[in-house]
């Protein structure tokens, strides 16, 4: 046994046999070494890629939030431009003032305004304006939040030119190389043209403590640099390696590069890693350059990592002869010393990449909670909202405006509309007209078009839209809101037209009395010559026709004054089915034979508040049209009957109030009318007919009594289909209706031998007056005038009965004559007339419904009655002390 040791070890002594034994146990150790050294080279490339990418999103979240940031300051701008404070300035703004004169009518307003959005906008504890400012077209300061100068600060006047001069609509970002703060401006335009500029400074410490977070190294910077690769601004101009712009112009954008740079005194160089990534929407760049230790941390560069395994391997190939087991041993635990340390870095790594992810989940959650703020303002808006292409595609509208125009949903209303200008435009020339606003202007503000609703009927809408663009200045969309404004326009267009039918009121008042006296002695001679002619008298037919004539002006003169409410209608119970049938028979004897009249469809229990005589005007004017326009005859139809007007009614026809009516419908086959008659067909002197077949105020006459009924009138109508006639009357549930009127009694005139003083300034009619009376067995005494007649009852007091006395005259009206006759003798009767309106009378104190009033024109059988009434009618003695209308 002992032998057998001691050859062994004779045997390893040998150096043949150590050589085998070493390289045995020595090759399989330098190939594990070598396969760890190439699996470490590898690990730190990748784990050197990581960190580069990591570090490029870090810079390109940092861009992005610079573009935000500059993107939420042009917002603010635009919002202070669109404010009804810098509006106001030049909406109040008289026509050839200055802009500087309407902001200073605001300065103080607007400088409020100004002041409250830099104590709003803040970024922790800094705020984010330094100064605003609203600066005219021409330079001029006009609204400042700066105290000290109204000029930019130095340095700063190339950059303001730069910004004042940008075509932009919404504006810009501009700063220079030697400024001090970043500027922010938008262009303010009224009515198209630019006013003025909206400015705001910003100052760049804001920039980069909070949003570039620039917490960097001495040795690392962020610079802001122009399209051109100037840099404009440094966050750390105390570094040891200072920026050259050829090296920032050599830079890709989005991308980075490696380098070696010296600190400017020759004595060392280090290697740097510069990143350049283009702020989104401007023209700025961000560069962001740092020491590469500080992004690879305590990584081997790839020379040293070569240097050490050629070192190992020379040492493992010296020593292999030499070294034993202890030698392997510590070469393992090294190695795995190295891989720990390999793995906390990596562990370290891996803890900054779980960071930036978390930071990455903040953005996108902000992100995503201010598209649902959006998204629950476009689909909670009581306005209509839209986004269109420019080809009329519709991209989204939101609940509000789907239900203004009959939609069940948006998704209805999208689906539905192949496109804007076919399908919801009622003129396809306004929605030409709202692209061309929306390409020259940018925007368009109360445009006022009609638009067409699910059903076919149209709206009236008022739009205000803006025309979003990207950064290259072409169209994306077109997106605004929109405001329903169907039952203002109706209300407009009522309202013109009855300051028409108050205008021809005004004409028929101001003639009304010089007419009526006209027709007193017209109609009185005319009764006079009757009475005074037989029977069979082939005259009689003349006077005849006189007063048939006289009568249709006597009716015309009342409808034009019931019409411009300068006499009043009386409103009674009325059954509709009475009143149809007792104009019914006018009716017949106005239609020619070959026009048929249908009154089958007619409610006779329905009960409206009317005036007989109106009514049946209005229906005598609609079937004279009717006629005029059946010359080869046709048929005219009435039909009454009741119905309910709710509020869905009100909003798609524009008129009327919720409740019960009566229809009222006219309709003939004639030959119709096209759209823009019917728009001027209730319009005064309007007419169709030729010259000297028509006044043109039949419709008008129509139009002013139905409104005087408390009612609506609407006319349809197609060329050659016709004309329908529609009229609504308030229905009335409580009364007793009023019936047929009972045929007129002759009244039983009595003659008389009475002392009458007639008081009349118009000579036909004071002898009319005086023609009257004397034939019929009174003494008159003229006088012309209200002081000639108060002289002649002074002198005549004990025999004068009663005076006649017209209201308004010369000197003394007829109120002041009944005053100063009544001093003199107080039971002395008087009885008033007058042409006049209702107006006129009630102004000058006499009420046209009193006892001892009757109004012109007058016929010989009212007079003769009325003063018979007046002279067998016992006085009252509280009339005495306190006569009427006084």
């Amino acid at each position: 046994m002992r032998a057998t040791m001691a050859e062994l070890k004779g045997l390893l002594r040998r150096p043949s046999v150590r050589m085998v034994g070493v390289a045995v146990v020595g090759m399989p150790l330098v190939l594990a070494i070598l396969c760890l050294l190439y699996s470490h080279l590898r690990t730190e490339m990748d784990l050197k890629e990581n960190l580069l990418r990591v570090r490029h999103h870090t810079v390109e979240r940092r861009a992005s939030a610079l573009s935000h940031f500059f993107a939420d300051r042009m917002d603010d701008l635009v919002h202070l431009k669109h404010s009804r404070e810098v509006a106001m300035c030049f909406e109040n703004r008289a026509p050839g003032t200055s802009v500087e004169y309407g902001l200073k009518q605001n300065l103080v307003m607007i400088r409020k305004l100004f002041f409250d959005l830099m104590k709003r906008k803040q970024i922790g504890d800094d705020t984010i304006y330094a100064r605003l400012a609203y600066i005219a077209a021409d330079g001029r300061y006009l609204a400042d939040t700066a105290t000290a100068s109204r000029e930019p600060q130095k340095g700063m006047a190339a950059v303001l030119r730069n910004v004042l001069s940008s075509g932009g609509k919404r504006g810009r970002v501009s700063m220079s190389r030697d400024a001090e703060y970043f500027m922010v401006a938008t262009t303010h335009e009224h009515r198209g043209e630019p006013r003025g500029h909206i400015v705001g400074w910003i100052r760049p410490g804001i920039v980069y403590r909070h949003i570039l977070g620039a917490d960097e190294s001495a040795q690392s910077s962020y610079v802001i640099c122009d399209g051109d690769g100037n840099p404009l601004l440094i966050s750390n101009i105390a570094a040891a390696y200072p920026v050259h712009p050829n090296m920032i112009r050599s830079l890709p954008a989005g991308g980075y590069r490696e380098f070696s740079l010296g600190n400017g005194t020759g004595s060392s160089e280090a290697k740097m890693v510069a990143y350049r990534i283009p702020v989104p929407d401007t023209t700025y760049s961000l560069v962001h350059l740092c020491p590469a230790e500080k992004i690879y941390g305590t990584l081997a560069s790839a020379d040293r990592v070569a240097t050490v395994s050629l070192l190992v391997i020379a040492l493992l190939a010296g020593t292999a002869f030499t070294v034993r087991s202890m030698m392997l041993k510590t070469s393992v635990d090294e190695l795995e010393r190295k891989v720990n340390e390999r793995t906390a870095d990596l562990r370290r790594l891996n803890e900054d990449l779980r960071q930036e992810v978390s930071e990455r989940e903040v953005v996108i959650r902000s992100l995503e909670e201010a598209e649902k703020r959006y998204r629950s303002i476009f689909e909670n808006a009581v306005e209509g909202m839209f986004q269109t292409m420019p080809d009329g595609r519709v991209i989204s509208v939101n609940p509000a405006l789907a239900l203004m125009h009959g939609y069940g949903s948006p998704k209805e209303m999208v689906s539905e509309l192949s496109g804007v200008a076919e399908r919801l435009y009622a003129d396809e020339g306004r929605r030409s007209e709202f692209v061309r606003l929306m390409e020259e202007n940018g925007a368009a503000f109360h445009f006022e078009t009609r638009t067409c609703r699910k059903d076919g009927t149209v709206n009236w809408v008022s739009m205000n839209a803006r025309n979003v663009r990207n950064e290259k200045g072409e169209t994306l969309y077109y997106e605004g809101s929109v405001e329903d404004i169907t039952e203002r326009k109706s209300l407009e267009s009522q309202l013109l037209h009855s300051q028409k039918m108050e205008a021809i009121g005004t004409l028929a008042g101001s003639i009304a009395h010089d007419f009526n006296n006209i027709l007193t002695a017209i109609v009185g001679y005319g009764n006079l010559l009757q009475l005074r002619m037989q029977r069979d008298d082939p005259l009689r037919t003349y006077a005849d026709r006189i007063l048939f004539s006289s009568q249709k002006a006597i009716d015309l003169t009342r409808s034009l004054l019931a019409f411009g409410k300068k006499q009043p209608v009386e409103l009674r119970p009325q059954r509709v089915g009475v009143l149809i049938e007792g104009a019914g028979k006018l009716l017949k004897r106005l239609l020619t034979e070959d026009i048929d009249l249908r009154m089958d469809s007619i409610d006779g229990d329905a009960v409206v508040m009317a005036d007989r005589t109106q009514i049946g005007q209005v229906l005598m004017n609609l079937a004279t049209n009717a006629r005029d326009a059946m010359p080869g005859g046709g048929t005219l139809a009435i039909e009454a009957k009741r119905m309910v007007m709710g509020n869905d009614f009100v909003r798609l026809h524009g008129y009327g109030s919720p409740g019960g009516y009566v229809l009222v419908r006219v309709a003939d086959t004639g030959a119709g009318m096209d759209e823009r008659t019917m728009k001027k067909v209730f319009e005064p002197f309007f007419t169709t007919k030729a010259e000297g077949k028509g006044t043109g105020l039949g419709l008008s006459i129509v139009y002013g009594i139905v409104k005087q009924h408390n009612g609506y009138i609407n006319v349809e109508s197609e060329p050659g289909k016709g004309t329908t006639f529609s009229l609504y009357f308030p229905e009335v549930q409580t009364g007793e209706a009023v019936e047929a009127e009972a045929a007129q009694v002759p009244l039983n005139i009595r003659t008389g031998s009475e002392t009458i003083l007639v008081a009349e300034d118009n000579a036909e009619a004071r002898s009319f007056l005086t023609e009257v009376l004397s034939v019929s067995g009174y003494t008159v005494i003229e006088t012309v005038d209200g002081n000639e007649a108060l002289r002649t009852f002074s002198d005549n007091r004990d025999r004068i009965a009663l005076v006649i006395s017209d209201v308004v005259m010369p000197g003394r009206n007829g109120k002041e004559l009944r005053e100063e006759i009544r001093k003199i003798r107080p039971d002395m009767k008087i009885l008033f007339t007058s042409g006049y309106t209702r107006d006129v009378l009630l102004f000058k104190g006499i009420h046209d419904k009193a006892a001892d009033y009757i109004s012109k024109p007058l016929s010989p059988n009212d007079l003769l009655g009325k003063v018979r009434e007046m002279l067998d009618e016992h006085p009252d003695p509280v009339q005495a002390e306190e006569p009427t209308g006084s």
